[in-house]
């Protein structure tokens, strides 16, 4: 339940399983570069256009190519970062 302002009511965070952010690149190899070689993170999957990293044990981070013409490529309004995360079906 959210609080309200003026409200005694207090904000439950949900019990989230896993967390998957998307951070859109010019040069996507450059910044898979960085985050494999330097913060160590593990590439699960790699689409070329989009690779795929293991952050924690269920948190991950999707680098997307963020371009304009190429057919493989996130439209140009698209490529805001976001967060998916999944909670437990109750």
């Amino acid at each position: 339940m959210a609080a309200c302002a003026g409200s005694s009511v207090k904000a439950q965070r949900p019990d989230i399983i896993a967390t998957n952010a998307f951070y859109y690149y010019a040069d996507v190899d450059v910044a898979w570069e960085f985050y494999r070689d330097t913060l160590g993170f593990e590439t699960v999957v790699d689409y070329g256009f989009a690779k795929i990293m293991r952050v924690a044990s269920a948190s991950y981070l999707t680098l997307v190519r963020a371009c304009v013409r190429a057919k493989a490529c996130i439209p140009l309004m698209s490529q805001r970062p976001s967060l998916s995360v999944l909670l437990p079906m109750n």
